[in-house]
């Protein structure tokens, strides 16, 4: 067992299971459908979260159960929080519960902050996080555009070639351009090790070889955009290209690229999320994408 201090009578904690990967999954999905976004939450979300290297499942994540049902889940991952109450067991507590938890796990680690990416629909939930002291951070979108056969062939400047990633030595070097890119960002989450960046993005159960795409130039990747998708969906997971390649319209011949990937794949849409720290949204709406959800992170600075 785990111990929740604030939960209501009659309720346990305890560390989840690979077995409860299906009932978690249902109670994130109603969670955001009953916050008004798409419920694109997985089982491939939590087996590559909680797969991590550096996940201990047994101090790191938490179900709340009545009886043998589980109306409540967190976890807090190198300040990255999460929590989700079903909609049912809403206005008891459960959450805040739930978010005291993780704050106490969070200083247990040691880090400087937490934070949490809430729709701004939700909008009770962020009055409550105000309450506690926690600020809105920044913006963050997910973005969408539909597919069909007459996409536009990728731009891509001389020289360059967009492929799925071919060997092992890539697999280091697409890495190293992902987590330099997004080290630009402010107030970014500590970054992920090697291991924990593959298990959550080349090792997921759904992950496609034929979906994790590079840009080469020279024998030398240039830039790397890995791709998810699911029955009607293609998804940008992740889009990098280094600081000394960029304005050469990488990221645009990336996407584009993506995108001619999905569609042959018969999918309806791409999507994509990106917050403000990035100053992507350009490009996106450059490539015909729109805002389709508009979420705030919000985050609170540990003693």
């Amino acid at each position: 067992m785990i111990d929740v201090p604030g939960l209501p009578d009659g309720l346990t904690a305890r560390p989840p299971t690979l077995d409860d990967i299906d009932e978690v999954v249902a109670l994130c999905r109603a969670e955001q459908v009953r916050s008004g976004v798409a419920a694109r939450t997985n089982a491939a979300d939590f087996t590559s979260e909680w797969q991590r290297p550096s996940m201990d499942l047994d101090l790191d994540a938490v179900v709340v159960q009545e009886g043998p049902r589980i109306v409540g889940y967190a976890d807090q991952s190198d300040g990255r929080a999460w929590v989700a109450v079903d909609p049912s067991a809403e206005g008891r507590g459960i959450g805040t519960a739930l978010r005291h938890w993780t704050e106490a796990n969070a200083r247990h680690h040691g880090l400087p902050r937490i934070g949490q990416t809430l729709p701004r629909t939700a909008t009770e939930a962020m009055s409550l996080l105000a309450d506690a002291g926690w600020t809105a951070r920044w913006d963050t979108w997910v973005f969408s555009i539909p597919l069909g056969p007459d996409l536009a062939p990728p731009h891509l400047p001389d020289g360059v070639v967009v492929r799925s990633i071919k060997r092992p030595d890539e697999e280091r070097a697409v890495y190293d351009v992902v987590q330099g890119a997004f080290g630009e960002w402010p107030d970014r989450d500590s970054s992920q090790t090697f291991e924990d960046w593959r298990a959550e993005n080349l090792d997921r159960d759904d992950a496609d070889a034929d979906l994790l795409l590079v840009a080469v130039e020279d024998d030398r990747v240039v830039g790397a955009a890995l791709c998810l998708e699911d029955e009607d969906e293609g998804w940008v997971a992740e889009l990098a290209v280094p600081r000394e390649h960029r304005g050469r319209g990488l990221g645009r011949g990336l996407l584009e690229s993506a995108f001619q990937r999905f569609a042959a794949r018969g999918r309806l849409t791409a999507g994509l999320s990106t917050d403000s720290r990035t100053g992507a949204r350009t490009l996106y709406e450059h490539v015909g994408m729109t805002v389709t959800e508009d979420w705030a992170r919000w985050a609170l600075d540990l003693d």
